[in-house]
């Protein structure tokens, strides 16, 4: 999962169009990012309870619930 694709999925939920502003790396910013659950859904059979749109959802809503800014 990219982080445009997160960005775009976000505003998909909100219903906002996306408008992405880019911006140079800054020096010492971790360029790539990589996480892996497939030992744990071997090691102890774990699955995730949700799928990924609907974790965004609740985790959105969560967020306008707290009155966060979006």
């Amino acid at each position: 999962t990219s982080l445009n694709f997160l960005y775009n999925k976000i505003a998909s939920v909100l219903k906002k169009e996306p408008k992405p502003i880019y911006h140079e790396d800054r020096i010492g910013e971790q360029l790539r990012y990589c996480l892996d659950n497939s030992k744990l859904k071997k090691e102890i059979q774990w699955k995730p309870d949700y799928s990924f749109d609907e974790g965004l959802s609740f985790t959105i809503e969560f967020a306008k619930n707290k009155n966060f800014e979006i």
